[in-house]
């Protein structure tokens, strides 16, 4: 025998009612209220109740919303490269020919070692001026003295002891220039007045020196070959310590400081990686244009000659919120479509499914720009059974 389902009865008896009804009877809450307008003030305000045993079995666990100062990770990829200080490059000050070298690529070599030799004219013709300037001083100087004994006794006048001190004054000013040129190619001061115009010879072999610790990283010149002046010879790189560059997003940048922790890694094998760590030592004002971000420095001693200069690494900053903020752990939130929410908590007994505004996921938490209040309580376990008691008393309601 046919049954006829309960469902179809209640909606073919709504159906009677409706029809039934005189438009006239339309209250006046209904007329001034519209549904869709009744469906939102519903929604804004929504609980779940619990009865005493619901409240009992589920042992709901909560924590208290803080406001404070936030802590969380920013994962980045970076390169390794030469640390300020620890790198060097070897140029000829002066054109010449290199005769000798002393160290080659990979070679260690201390500061102050010599690293090449090359024959120069044109040093030989800065040492020959300045040889000639000390001479010509030295004999000006006895003219000097020599005139003032004899204008003393009114033998010579006056005006020729003024011109030998013009004279003189003059070639004092040829002596600094003299000695500023050679310095500025690199020739120390004791080398310069160890000269005494005998050995003018030497003076044509420039020999150039290190000038920090390190290993030859580039050479690019051969025995015999000619340079021209300040053309790149070689360069030494101290790999005790590196820079590493972290290209973090512009968004990111507000929660960086220098000083903030940095640990740098790379994955060794499918078992593990290695990390050193290190701070923020400065942040680049401006935008890198090739890698779209903003570049963050920090300075890292290597350990066993790691990382290497030019590798990719892995770049974890502890990052702050500049303001206080207030967070909830992953576990309160649930998604109802595109809405997050949480479930706070009124009393042992009921609690509100609150609608919240994310503003960044971290690893176990959520910073979030609206939704909560400090000292609010939420509910961080059982979260999926409130959730269905919460649907099943809509459906209920319905």
């Amino acid at each position: 025998m046919y049954r006829t389902s309960p469902l179809l009865l209640f909606l073919l008896a709504s159906i009677f009612f409706s029809c039934s009804e005189s438009p006239d009877q339309t209250s006046i809450d209904e007329v001034s209220t519209p549904p869709s307008v009744q469906g939102t003030q519903e929604a804004e305000t929504r609980y779940v109740t619990l009865s005493e045993k619901q409240s009992s079995d589920l042992s709901i666990e909560t924590v208290i919303v803080e406001r404070k100062n936030t802590e969380f990770p920013v994962i980045v990829s970076g390169t390794v490269a030469a640390a300020p200080e620890h790198v060097a490059l070897i140029s000829t000050p002066v054109s010449g020919r290199i005769t000798k070298i002393y160290a080659h690529e990979g070679e260690e070599v201390k500061k102050g070692d010599p690293l090449l030799e090359m024959e120069s004219l044109e040093y030989a013709e800065l040492a020959a001026n300045f040889v000639e300037a000390r001479a010509e001083k030295t004999y000006l100087e006895q003219q000097v003295n020599r005139l003032s004994s004899l204008v003393e006794k009114k033998i010579s006048p006056q005006s020729s002891l003024d011109r030998a001190q013009a004279d003189l004054s003059r070639a004092d000013a040829r002596i600094r220039a003299s000695r500023a040129r050679l310095q500025a190619i690199g020739i120390d001061n004791e080398t310069i007045n160890s000269w005494n115009g005998d050995s003018e010879e030497e003076k044509a072999v420039l020999t150039m020196y290190a000038t920090i610790d390190g290993k030859i990283n580039h050479h690019l010149i051969d025995l015999g070959q000619a340079v021209n002046g300040y053309e790149m010879l070689m360069d030494l790189v101290n790999n005790d310590q590196v820079l590493v560059r972290g290209f973090v997003d512009p968004n990111d940048i507000p929660y960086l400081q220098p000083g903030a922790k940095t640990k740098v890694s790379q994955r060794v094998n499918r078992e593990g990686s290695r990390s050193l760590e290190s701070v923020i030592s400065t942040i680049q004002p401006g935008l890198d244009l090739e890698n779209r971000s903003i570049v963050v420095n920090s300075h890292l001693i290597t350990e066993n000659q790691w990382p290497v200069i030019g590798q990719s690494v892995r770049v974890e900053y502890t990052a702050i919120t500049p303001d206080e903020v207030i967070s909830v752990p992953m576990s309160a939130v649930q998604y109802e479509g595109q809405n997050a929410t949480v479930f706070v908590k009124l009393s042992d007994l009921q609690y509100e499914i609150r609608r919240i505004e994310i503003e960044r996921i971290l690893q176990e938490s959520a910073i979030l720009s609206s939704g909560l209040e400090e000292g609010e309580e939420v509910a961080v376990s059982q979260v999926f059974s409130l959730k269905a008691l919460g649907k099943f008393e809509e459906f209920a309601e319905d």
